[in-house]
């Protein structure tokens, strides 16, 4: 079957390279083949099956133009509605194109993007590593074979091809392409600014090392603790920014320092408006000021990048040498599916939690009850315990 399979999809592609060859030739004819040949592989027989010879080839070839000349760090969106005697090819959906440089989080970004809008997706082609060799003005030279990531003098791109519910509404499409240029761009903070912010993490470790002396040194060692549990691959960091604790007239506001904002949290993406401590609940503001390492909270506004859910915020404090509260580092991101599936019992604080639960209930642990409660512990959300 996998055979039959692989050799279906084979005689489908191979016709719509010969039309292109029938169409184009020379150097172009050959890196647009290529192309193809990668671009349709990595689509399902029954999805190519649907789809008339003349359409494959007319939607490979007008996603080439868009592919065949881009500047190094260009994002290039295109979102359009087939129409054969323009584009060559027809289909019901509207077609939203994308090629820029390969990173993670691209595909989840924009179906969540694409849904907010109340759309849906029908057919989404990506081609992650995609490697070709550019000239000097831009134009593709050369389109290497899958898996030639490591060669030099490379660009590694991601064309996205996706057909999403047909919109005609010019205000509807202009709406898509600016949300789907933030997104992208969020996007893009996000993966370049990682290796900063883990460590940014690594950083207020060491700091909160310096306050041990300061505040309570069992505090200290767990905050220390849960730091480089989610900088251990349980935590995707969407952003940080440090702020100062300040005073202006009868007001206490945490002031953000612009410099230090990474990811969403850049100084040129994100609003940095003062949050002021005044304003506050009794409770949160007691929480904000108290000699807690850290505060975490769950964040108002839905991520952009990678996953459909709302960011926690962990905020790790800043002291004088009074042990008073000077300002924070807050964090911003999403637990990682390998935090969701860590036992409570072995995640910094939760497990202390988990402890004082089992502790207050009185129950034996090792009775019937006991371990009903254990268990119940052990497979809560872990957003509800944290």
């Amino acid at each position: 079957m996998s055979y039959k399979f692989e050799a279906g999809k084979d005689l489908i592609i191979q016709e719509v390279v010969d039309k292109l060859r029938e169409k184009m030739s020379g150097e172009q004819g050959s890196f647009c083949a290529e192309f193809v040949r990668q671009f349709y592989g990595t689509v399902a027989l029954e999805d190519l099956g649907e789809w008339d010879i003349d359409d494959l080839y007319g939607a490979a070839i007008n996603f080439w133009a868009l592919i065949q000349q881009r500047a190094p760090r260009e994002t290039k969106i295109r979102i359009y509605n087939p129409d054969f005697e323009r584009h060559g090819w027809q289909t019901t959906h509207t077609v939203v194109e994308v090629i820029t440089e390969d990173m993670p989080f691209l595909v989840d970004s924009l179906r969540m993007t694409i849904n907010r809008l109340g759309l849906v997706s029908h057919l989404v082609i990506h081609m992650g590593g995609f490697s070709v060799r550019r000239d000097k003005q831009h134009h593709v030279t050369e389109v290497l074979p899958r898996g030639s990531e490591k060669a030099k003098g490379l660009s590694i791109e991601a064309p996205i091809f996706i057909e999403i519910d047909r919109q005609t509404d010019p205000a509807i499409l202009e709406e898509l392409h600016r949300s789907i240029e933030r997104v992208l761009e969020d996007n893009r903070a996000v993966v370049e600014d990682w290796p900063f912010m883990r460590e940014k993490v690594r950083d207020a470790i060491e700091e909160l090392s310096e306050a041990s002396e300061i505040i309570d040194a069992n505090e200290v060692d767990e905050a220390k603790e849960f730091l480089r549990w989610i900088e251990d691959d349980h935590f995707t960091f969407l952003g940080i920014r440090d702020y100062d604790l300040v005073h202006k007239g009868n007001e206490t506001i945490l002031q953000p320092i612009a410099p230090t904002g990474l990811g969403i949290l850049r100084a040129q993406m994100s609003k940095s408006n003062a949050r002021s401590i005044s304003a506050m609940t009794p409770e949160a503001r007691e929480l904000t000021l108290s000699n807690r390492a850290l505060v975490m909270f769950k964040t108002t506004t839905e991520a952009t990048v990678h996953r459909a859910a709302y960011p926690d915020y962990i905020g790790v404090k800043r002291f004088n040498k009074q042990g008073q509260v000077v300002g924070e580092r807050r964090i911003i991101g999403l637990y990682t599916s390998a935090a969701y599936n860590t036992n409570p019992k072995h995640i910094p604080f939760l497990r202390h939690k988990v402890a004082l639960i089992m502790k207050n209930s009185m129950l034996n642990p090792r009775g019937h009850a006991g371990k009903v409660l254990l268990n119940i512990i052990e497979t809560l959300p872990r957003d509800d315990l944290i």
